[in-house]
């Protein structure tokens, strides 16, 4: 079976979100690094964890604009969840910059590893400074960091108490480099964001699978009835009140002895009070429509006569399905 892909139109909605997300992010940052102050001691006593939860918006709207266009492309809920089931880290990688920094010690975290590690390698190929070593920036960290940081720096000014202030902006800069803008260059911060992103996305992952089956069950509808052409499709049948066989019995007994030769109709006054006087109870349509409870008081004889017929012969098939009994 081949595999679905997203259009050209698809690609291009994606790629808007994105844009429209950066640009959401740059603002977030933008608030971050205002908030703090541009100084060497808020960089020291902030920590870059605290940008998590832009980068994890950012990544939100991507992964929504890329599920919403994959939902399309599939009926089946399962396929549908396989094709996303990779795209957290997708999203992580393209976050986290291509290359980075494997120190002896794996597990060593933090702006001052990443530093010593640095220096250790810049003094062995001969370069002069340790950010020499990253000769261009990589990842979306990194790219909106350092023009978020810039252009926070060209708008504001720099607080410091040293008295040599290019010494103490070199030194500022080299901390946010260090600290901030090659965070997870170092390979146990790296997978760490990793790790943190895709189990924040696996809310989204769960959320976007509850849709495909939604709109899979909302697809099934039940088959439509087969037609045949000129006549009318036929209406469900409604559900009349239970035959009352126990009544109808009852009036076949009250006719019988009434009028043994079963010319009934000749004697239907004398049949009327026999049932009110046997208990009968009228049809619960008099009751209703013409608000009469005795056979004797309606009016309308037609009526009296089908109602008596229609429980004699009720009666007739309550006896014809009884078995009889020998003796």
């Amino acid at each position: 079976m081949e595999q679905p892909s997203l259009s050209k139109q698809a690609l291009a909605r994606i790629k808007a979100v994105k844009l429209d997300a950066g640009a959401d992010l740059l603002n977030g940052l933008d608030a971050f690094w205002r908030d703090i102050g541009m100084s060497t001691k808020a960089l020291r006593e902030h920590d870059p964890v605290e940008l998590m939860p832009l980068f994890e918006r950012y990544a939100e709207k991507q992964f929504d604009a890329e599920a919403k266009e994959w939902l399309a492309c599939f009926s089946d809920p399962d396929a549908y969840s396989l094709q996303l089931i990779l795209l957290p880290m997708t999203i992580a990688t393209g976050i986290c910059p291509g290359v980075g920094v494997l120190p002896k010690d794996v597990s060593a975290t933090g702006w001052t590893d990443l530093y010593r590690d640095l220096k250790a390698r810049a003094a062995k190929s001969g370069r002069k400074g340790v950010i020499e070593e990253f000769q261009q920036l990589s990842g979306d960290w990194e790219n909106y960091l350092d023009h978020s940081f810039s252009r926070r720096f060209l708008k504001g000014r720099i607080s410091t108490t040293q008295p040599d202030r290019d010494t103490a902006v070199k030194n500022f800069m080299l901390l946010f480099w260090l600290k901030y803008l090659f965070h997870l260059r170092l390979f146990a911060d790296n997978q760490r964001f990793i790790k943190r992103l895709c189990t924040h996305l696996s809310v989204k992952f769960q959320v976007w699978r509850g849709q495909a089956y939604r709109e899979m069950a909302d697809a099934l509808r039940p088959p439509a009835a087969e037609t045949v052409p000129g006549v009318p499709p036929a209406l469900p049948k409604k559900r009349g009140p239970k035959p009352d066989h126990d009544t109808a019995l009852r009036v076949s007994e009250i006719v019988a002895r009434v009028a043994p030769d079963g010319d009934w109709r000749s004697n239907l006054d004398e049949i009327c009070e026999a049932l009110d006087e046997g208990h009968v109870p009228v049809p619960s349509t008099w009751r209703r429509n013409r608000d009469c409870r005795s056979w004797s008081l309606c009016l309308e004889r037609d009526v009296v006569v089908k109602a008596i017929e229609y429980r004699l012969r009720l009666a007739s098939q309550r006896k014809k399905r009884t078995p009889e009994t020998l003796s």
